[in-house]
């Protein structure tokens, strides 16, 4: 993706000089134009603007990826319009959209209203920027935490960001979401028609469920399998994150309209003494492996054989700087990371993407990919997969081939 914006002096228009004020433009710095023809003024003028865009086009790419953070299908035209004011500010218009994206042009708009504009402007002058031209990619690979859209719920209590879902990567098998948890938010018996994974990154509370409730803290993974009841209720003074997958995805719609129910059906009646639970196991006890030639450590928090479910698997890698993890894809199962520290450059189908702590990569069965660890810190990440089953290579209890690694 990007977007594709062209600039020459026939497309850029200076709106004043076409009918416009009456004015003497005002006198550039530079002082080859003191005393320099209007066109003179203009030719400035346009290189300011051709500047200004070199200047934003990281932001730009930004403000797409906020929309894309919704739905990476996101493509169109944006034309912008601006009047300056006094000091260089200016006023802001959205002449025409295509893109139909509020996200998108809001950042636009607010992005161009920052800038300050030298003086080879006057105030008064209007300009009409170039077309901004954005292209969806063939897919989304990753999405940075803090471009994904809070939603509230709960009456304030619940916050969801969805990372990850069908509409912004193409990919069913899993939709993963952080959750942010406060006030001793209560969330009532419901089952789901998909396994759910939770990993709690800060805070406390209690999963519900048969055969009562269960604590959990930093470093506790849950699984419940479809079909499985709980609940959650928060504890505490401090605000509990939580990481949630869902495998495949589907019930992490009603987040984003709370009418979207499904996957998810609310449990009446009293739990009944035995069945199914929620699985609880901590990062601290789960077992760890090295992999990478040693450079890197694999703890295998929850597996089919700990959960008798293949829906899902969870884990945690962490790696050194400098450790490689060759190129490969995984036949039936899609990987799913969120990046907790460090960062890393990863080779996504031929694709070189960089990553770092609050992102979230989806890697789709079957296509290749690999990373090396870059930076100063060690790389540290949740890792899942759905369905389960790549994760047994580790342990090298299973071949490659059965593992779906080849």
């Amino acid at each position: 993706m990007g977007f594709r914006q062209r600039l020459a002096g026939g497309i850029v228009a200076l709106l004043a000089s076409c009918g416009g004020t009456n004015r003497t433009p005002a006198p550039p710095n530079a002082s080859s134009l003191d005393g320099g023809s209007e066109e003179d003024v203009e030719a400035v003028q346009i290189q300011a603007i051709a500047a200004a865009i070199n200047e934003f086009s990281p932001a730009v790419h930004t403000c797409w990826a906020r929309g894309a953070a919704d739905d990476y299908r996101l493509e169109g035209q944006v034309v912008v319009a601006l009047e300056i004011g006094a000091a260089g500010t200016a006023k802001v218009a959205l002449i025409e959209e295509s893109v139909g994206d509020e996200v998108l042009t809001d950042c636009l708009l607010s992005l161009w209203e920052s800038y300050r504009w030298p003086e080879v402007f006057a105030e008064g002058d209007r300009i009409q920027l170039p077309p901004f031209d954005f292209v969806a990619p063939t897919a989304q690979y990753s999405v940075a935490l803090a471009h994904a859209q809070r939603h509230s719920l709960a009456a304030g209590k619940l916050d969801a960001q969805i990372l990850i879902n069908e509409a912004n990567s193409g990919n069913v098998q899993a939709a993963m979401t952080v959750l942010s948890a406060r006030e001793g938010v209560n969330v009532p018996l419901h089952t789901h028609s998909s396994a759910e994974l939770l990993f709690v990154l800060r805070g406390h509370g209690q999963v519900l469920g048969v055969g009562g409730a269960q604590e959990v803290g930093p470093g506790s993974a849950v699984y419940i399998p479809a079909g499985v009841v709980h609940g959650f209720t928060q504890e505490g003074d401090e605000t509990t994150e939580l990481v949630q997958l869902y495998a495949p995805g589907g019930p992490e719609g009603r987040f984003k309209d709370s009418a979207r129910a499904e996957g998810t059906t609310p449990f009446a009646g009293e739990l009944p003494r035995r069945g199914s639970r929620p699985l609880v196991r901590t990062a601290a006890s789960a077992q760890v492996l090295q992999i990478a030639g040693g450079k890197a450590q694999v703890r295998i928090i929850i597996d089919e054989a700990m959960s008798k479910d293949s829906s899902a698997y969870i884990g945690a890698i962490t790696a050194e700087v400098g450790a490689e993890i060759p190129l490969h894809r995984h036949a039936n199962s899609s990987e799913y990371l969120l990046v907790l520290e460090g960062g890393a450059r990863m080779q996504v189908a031929g694709r070189e993407i960089q990553v770092q702590a609050g992102d979230a990569i989806q890697l789709p069965k079957n296509v290749e990919h690999g990373a090396r660890i870059v930076g100063t810190e060690q790389f540290k990440a949740l890792q899942f997969y759905a369905p389960a089953g790549p994760e047994q290579r580790f342990k090298g209890a299973v071949s490659a081939a059965t593992s779906g690694r080849r």
